[in-house]
């Protein structure tokens, strides 16, 4: 057992006011329910990751990226990807093994288009996020905006 008495910086990038980015959600999270990764988002939209040691508190930088032109407020991990929602309004689905971006989805658009909201000309910001998953069934992933919207999607069998 060790002691907790770390911690990890976000790179170096100030906000337009100066001041450091707050740190606006963290999980970790790994390939197949492996908890390898660290994920940090920050306000200025950026995601840090680190490796989690398996003994020990090295934990090792393994990349950094603006991610969204908005604030990250929220993420949720599935069994092999990271989904992170944000004040622009889009949801970004990340694999877990590679942490490359696979899909980038703008919810007010695809939600409009389907005729979900009652005034689609009132931009929304993506607060929260949750999934619940069913590998036999099929999961469902729900986003919560500041508008008061709860959107619910199906995210099927394999995400």
């Amino acid at each position: 057992m060790h002691c907790l008495q770390i911690t990890l910086k976000l790179p170096p990038l100030l906000m337009s006011s100066g001041l450091p980015p707050a740190v606006t959600s963290v999980k970790c999270a790994g390939w197949n329910y492996s908890f390898t990764h660290l994920w940090a988002a920050d306000s200025t939209g950026q995601i840090t990751v680190w490796f989690v040691p398996e003994d020990g508190l090295e934990f090792l930088p393994a990349k950094t990226w603006k991610a969204h032109t908005g604030a990250i407020n929220a993420m949720a991990a599935t069994w092999k990807h990271m989904i992170t929602v944000s004040d622009d309004g889009f949801l970004l689905l990340y694999e877990l093994d590679s942490l490359h971006l696979i899909r980038r989805l703008n919810v007010l658009e695809w939600c409009a288009a389907k005729g979900l909201l009652s005034r689609p000309d009132i931009p929304r910001r993506l607060k929260c996020i949750d999934v619940v998953e069913d590998q036999e069934e099929g999961g469902m992933m729900v986003v919560g905006t500041q508008y008061g919207d709860i959107v619910v999607m199906s995210i099927g069998r394999l995400v």
